[in-house]
């Protein structure tokens, strides 16, 4: 009932707050733009139907979940009549599409192929990691994809990217087509997949609403989900920039609403109709019992309550620290950025970022193992953190590969010096316990806004950088041109 009811109001809350906003929406629009949106010319998109908890299509056949959510936000912000074209399944979205038949996809990930005959948003919807997912009385730990997985059946959806990307990244493995998402989660719970790749979000919505005890997420992937909205190259190019504007003035507050309702798990008991016969017959008494220790029971519930908020904020500081290392991940890379971006650009701060990716790496645990190659990425990792200052935060974004984002610096010979002294403290980490051998890192530095304003296109030069002077020099740095 309560999300009935939720589902009936959030419409017109949605129409509520854009009134306001389509009014200052209007003025950045171009001559161009206005004169496309003066025509009040309705847009058909296709969506996946089975996504959740981004879309799919509900019991009475209607786009519902995150993405409609925006598209009604864009509808009210623009005037843009869009109307959902129902699928069955994500292939069959893709296919109207190429063949012309439909123009617009509601999200999807930006990559060669699509560019081919699309245009895309230059704003994300929401960017997020893909995982690997398998049954919960699975005992293995996963930490490499190529050697852990040869004997595995890992399932894939038709025409995903995520599915593409891994395909071609690891031919070798043996891969299983799906038509949906939901044949994905419910081919690995009858063991007729051993792995179903998946990214996270969706991951965390099924196994929460359907999966608790049954599938877990056993690795996350390097590969990180763009979503954006796209239309065919046909269409008239004034709508992409509209819908990128449109985009631009979500407030994060709006898309923080809309992502957490929708992606929060609802406990659900069972009745206990025994418990409740017993709770009948002893009424009186357990009244009682209510009025004398209702104090009591009040201090047990707010200790209960403070004990989960400390778990919960447990539990989201870990989403973003690396496991292994104990520093942040990549995903808190993200979120340290987003947060940077707009006071560097408001108060013209230069920002760097420094990708650092280990010489020979892969001698270390081909010869002496995984548990000694693991105790020096630990080692590394706590050397790092040591030299780094106010202004600077290291993160392990891959096997071997670290990034520090520095905020804020006056000078390259400042970033000089940090380059030169990291390489100096993991040149010196030559001995661990009987082990002996020696270690080094290529760095590449970007400067922002010099080399990119987003994070991506500084990673981008960061990492072109550091394998330009890995080509030629190993255990130095150079800077991104």
């Amino acid at each position: 009932m309560t999300k009935l009811l939720f589902l009936f109001l959030l419409p017109l809350s949605l129409l509520a707050n854009d009134q306001s906003d389509t009014s200052t929406l209007n003025p950045i629009f171009t001559p161009e733009e206005s004169a496309w949106l003066a025509k009040k010319q309705t847009v058909t998109y296709v969506y996946d139907p089975d996504w959740a908890p981004f879309e799919w299509k509900n019991d009475m056949n209607l786009h519902d979940g995150i993405i409609a959510n925006i598209m009604t936000i864009i509808g009210h912000k623009t005037g843009i009549e869009f109307i959902a074209q129902n699928t069955e399944t994500w292939r069959e979205s893709v296919e109207l599409v190429k063949s012309k038949k439909i123009k617009m996809f509601s999200a999807i990930t930006q990559n060669s192929k699509r560019e081919k005959y699309l245009d895309f948003t230059t704003n994300d919807i929401f960017s997020y990691p893909a995982v690997l997912v398998t049954q919960f009385h699975d005992r293995r730990v996963y930490l490499n994809m190529a050697k852990d997985f040869q004997d595995k059946k890992i399932g894939i959806v038709e025409e995903s990217w995520l599915g593409n990307y891994i395909k071609e990244k690891y031919p070798e493995l043996n891969f299983i087509m799906l038509s949906s998402t939901q044949e994905g989660f419910e081919s690995l719970k009858n063991s007729e997949i051993d792995i179903f790749a998946i990214n996270a979000i969706t991951a965390k919505y099924f196994i929460e609403n359907k999966y608790i005890n049954t599938i877990k997420i056993a690795m996350k992937l390097d590969y990180i989900y763009h979503l954006k909205m796209a239309v065919h190259k046909d269409f008239p190019k004034e709508i992409i920039s509209i819908l990128d504007k449109a985009l631009n003035c979500i407030s994060q507050r709006e898309l923080n609403d809309i992502f957490n309702k929708w992606t929060h798990a609802p406990i659900e008991e069972e009745t206990d109709w025994t418990l409740i016969m017993q709770i009948v017959g002893a009424f009186l008494f357990i009244l009682l019992l209510f009025v004398l220790h209702n104090r009591k029971l009040q201090l047990m519930i707010d200790d209960r309550t403070n004990k989960l908020n400390v778990l919960n904020k447990k539990l989201h500081d870990l989403a973003k620290t690396d496991v292994l290392t104990g520093i942040s991940n990549r995903l808190h890379l993200q979120h340290d950025f987003d947060l940077e971006f707009k006071s560097a650009q408001r108060l013209n701060k230069k920002m760097a970022l420094y990708f650092i990716d280990l010489d020979d790496f892969k001698l270390v645990n081909d010869n002496f193992g995984h548990e000694v190659g693991d105790a020096v990425l630990r080692d590394i990792a706590e050397k790092i953190s040591n030299l780094l200052g106010e202004n600077e935060k290291v993160y392990r974004v891959g096997g071997d590969e670290f990034c520090i984002l520095v905020t804020e610096f006056n000078t390259k010979d400042q970033l000089e010096t940090l380059a030169k002294k990291i390489i100096e403290e993991v040149s010196d980490i030559a001995r661990l316990d009987a082990y002996s051998f020696k270690t080094g890192c290529s760095i590449g530095i970007s400067i922002f806004p010099e080399n990119g304003v987003t994070l991506r296109d500084l990673m981008a030069s960061s990492d072109g950088a550091m394998y330009s002077i890995k080509a030629l020099d190993k255990n130095h740095f150079y800077f991104a041109k």
